[in-house]
């Protein structure tokens, strides 16, 4: 008896074993059927270990998976169990990005909607036809003539920002600053001005809500918010199942409450304002007028993605949670991701001192064409150096270090002469990071050196290998933020000189 009840044990948890092998390793000849080079994968954590535990940083890891197969244009690697074909070459990239766009339109969704309906529901981890309706709905907040609106109360944050800078700098005529916490303070002034009409001075009242919340939602590096995020890639059944929230829940209640009270403070007492909460407002009354429509797919900026999506109903009946969580990730993005491009920008006028001052003679030029007048959009537009430099910025070192899409629909995708066929599920990874390191695409990738974009060499890169953003799901907000970052090392650089410390890391 008791013989037959140790066999029966060691049996059952064989086959338990046994079903658990066949389920972690049922991926791992994927691209061997596929006829694609790929990385083995290591068991349960496929090629993802080192930059799970921390071992490498995310550039290193997106440039290892690109140099691991250098003839191929398409090859894969595992993230944990499931495979990820990565795009070596940009123009496949382009291909599936622009002419394929509609069979690869979405993210992987990381985040479910019915769980954190704040983070799910914004634009970014949108899907398909609502995707394209809110694409459509908030497109008008980024045309050109938004963009001179929003630029006055973006010079009105940037000056806050220089009261603060001479307010040290009449006590000593060298001193320090943390630019990270600088242009932090900076981007929490100009998100909560452009987007919610709420005039905040972050360096006068330094811990007000606004600054407080953008610090928590910025900081992905506690121990809480670690395990959310390995629970949500690993076990997300068990996370939509308890209905963890990735978002504490006073961060959801912060910007509901913003948010509605301010719309209905606006409809009360019928304050206008040019901002993305008047959009919103007007997109869910049916109030979009044809003429805001129209500015959106005729503006030059407009890319193909408002095309194909103009046809998609604009005047959606949004919920107040799909409404809270796009100016949930306009704050998200225009804090945190326009904070590390500032902060690059400076870091960078520090290394190439030679670069600072040719930038600081066309920032002297051009205020000496003002005769005393204060910098426009349009002039700041037209500064080559300063886009050079910027673009260079956003080449070395930009927020984004890969980007990824979803197969939406089968296709059969033509690469090195035959085709493959992708399935509707499968996830792709662009490692962008690595295409703008590549030496054999730019030489010395590793200096940083404006000059590969002034307008003889421009013409001679291929747009497929520069992409900060590309094709119809490209950055909506990035010729907002492109002016911020502008702007914020404009007047820095007009008075003053950008030079390393002890302290800088």
């Amino acid at each position: 008896m008791f013989e037959t009840s140790t066999v029966l044990l060691f049996t059952g948890l064989g086959l338990i074993l046994y079903s658990f092998y066949r389920w972690a390793t049922e991926n791992d000849d994927f691209f061997e059927k596929s006829g694609v080079p790929y990385l083995k994968p290591n068991f349960i954590f496929g090629n993802t270990w080192k930059f799970f535990f921390n071992k490498i940083p995310l550039t290193e890891f997106v440039e290892y998976l690109y140099n691991a197969h250098p003839t191929a244009k398409l090859s894969g690697f595992f993230n944990f169990m499931t495979p990820i074909y990565l795009i070596r070459d940009p123009e496949i990239l382009k291909h599936i990005s622009i002419k394929e766009f509609d069979s690869f339109e979405d993210h992987k969704f990381i985040i479910d909607s019915e769980v954190d309906s704040l983070f799910g529901q914004t634009l970014f981890l949108m899907k398909g036809e609502k995707w394209r309706d809110m694409r459509t709905t908030l497109s008008p907040a980024f045309t050109g003539s938004k963009m001179r609106l929003m630029f006055e109360l973006l010079r009105e944050c940037v000056s806050d920002t220089m009261q603060y800078i001479r307010d040290i700098n009449s006590e000593q005529s060298a001193f320090s600053v943390e630019m990270v916490d600088v242009f932090g303070r900076s981007g929490i002034d100009v998100i909560s001005s452009c987007a919610f009409g709420l005039k905040i001075n972050s360096f006068v009242d330094k811990n007000n809500e606004f600054y407080r919340i953008g610090k928590k939602v910025s900081n992905l590096t506690t121990f809480k918010a670690y395990v959310k995020f390995v629970a949500q890639r690993v076990v997300p059944g068990v996370m939509k199942f308890f209905r963890i929230e990735y978002l504490d829940s006073d961060v959801k209640r912060f910007f509901s409450d913003m948010v509605l009270k301010n719309i209905q403070t606006r409809r009360k007492e019928k304050i206008f304002r040019p901002d993305m909460i008047d959009l919103l407002m007007k997109a869910r009354n049916g109030e979009l007028s044809h003429q805001e429509e129209k500015e959106t797919f005729t503006d030059g900026f407009a890319t193909a993605v408002e095309s194909n999506v103009k046809k998609s109903k604009v005047n959606r009946n949004w919920t107040d949670d799909e409404l809270v969580s796009q100016t949930f990730v306009f704050f998200l993005a225009g804090y945190d991701t326009v904070t590390q491009v500032m902060t690059a920008f400076s870091y960078q006028m520090v290394l190439n001192p030679e670069v600072q001052q040719k930038l600081t003679e066309e920032i002297h030029e051009t205020e000496k064409s003002l005769n005393g007048k204060d910098i426009t959009y349009e002039i700041l537009q037209k500064m080559r150096y300063m886009d050079m430099v910027t673009s260079e910025v956003l080449r070395i070192g930009g927020p984004a270090v890969f980007i990824d899409r979803l197969c939406t629909k089968n296709v059969d995708l033509l690469v090195d002469g035959r085709f493959i066929k992708f399935k509707k599920g499968t996830q792709l990874w662009a490692p962008l990071h690595a295409y703008h390191n590549d030496p054999l695409i730019y030489p010395e990738p590793k200096k940083f050196d404006p000059e590969r974009f002034n307008e003889a060499n421009r013409a001679n890169i291929n747009p497929a290998f520069y992409i900060p953003g590309i094709g119809p799901r490209n950055c909506i907000g990035s010729r907002f933020a492109l002016m911020n970052v502008k702007l914020n090392v404009y007047y820095p650089l007009k008075n003053y000189r950008f030079e390393p410390n002890s302290q800088m890391q």
